[in-house]
């Protein structure tokens, strides 16, 4: 694979700093030339990349590098976000489509519709699984945040962001974190919704899809890069302003 370095004029003198909140890890192209990483989603030491560019497709990749377990033609035709998680009898991973306003639940084996549900709002975005009975759902045009049934769809609560929120991952800490995309920034959320902390990514492109685990991240990033970038976002470095954005490594 050809390996590029990208030139960002303050990444040798951000490299040299110290690791922490914002520090950008690695990175690795969307698979097999796909692009519109909408979509990302952390399970069982794979992660699941939605991309929305024809062929439209839900990727299991390795973390670490990118490379493809399994991938599966997606049930949208405007694939957003995505999350993965045990609800029902299988484990699944879900997908919102933005073409019909419905979230659609795939067999992460079988790549079967298992079911599927309208959208609370009119325009889905992200996805993110928290338990068998408790998912967390963004409305982009809406600027909502809505926990529902990830097998029924049924709202149990709502809430609103005060920007318009992409896909976005659950952390067991109490926390969500939610791409935005408009104003480039990763935030960290509570579970209402309310923005506790974030970092920029302007430096890399639109952040579209995000995922967590352990005290990282890894965000879907759209044109121009069409890759996926692992941060560190340790909460204890939240509160050093020296240390955001800081950049450890980039390629592709």
């Amino acid at each position: 694979m050809r390996t590029a370095c990208i030139t960002i004029a303050v990444v040798a003198a951000l490299a040299a700093s110290a690791y922490g909140w914002g520090t950008l890890l690695s990175s690795f192209p969307c698979p097999a030339g796909s692009q519109y990483p909408n979509g990302v989603a952390y399970r069982a030491s794979r992660l699941y990349v939605s991309t929305n560019y024809e062929p439209r497709t839900v990727w299991q990749v390795r973390p670490n590098n990118g490379s493809v377990l399994a991938s599966h033609p997606s049930p949208a035709r405007d694939m957003a976000g995505c999350t993965a998680g045990l609800a029902g009898e299988t484990v699944s991973y879900w997908v919102a489509d933005r073409s019909n306003d419905f979230i659609y639940q795939v067999g992460y084996i079988s790549g079967s519709v298992v079911g599927s549900f309208p959208s609370p709002g009119s325009a889905p975005m992200g996805l993110a699984f928290r338990n068998a009975t408790t998912m967390y759902h963004t409305d982009y045009d809406g600027r909502a945040l809505y926990v529902i049934h990830p097998l029924t769809g049924s709202v149990y609560s709502s809430y609103s962001f005060n920007f318009r929120p992409c896909d976005l991952g659950f952390d067991s800490r109490g926390y969500l974190w939610v791409a935005d995309g408009l104003n480039r920034q990763i935030r960290q959320c509570d579970l209402t919704g309310s923005t506790l902390a974030s970092f920029p990514v302007s430096a890399y492109g639109f952040p579209a899809g995000i995922a967590y685990y352990n005290k990282q991240v890894w965000v879907g990033i759209n044109a121009p890069l069409h890759s996926i970038l692992k941060f560190e976002v340790d909460p204890a470095y939240a509160v050093e302003p020296a240390s955001i954005g800081k950049v450890k490594a980039l390629f592709r």
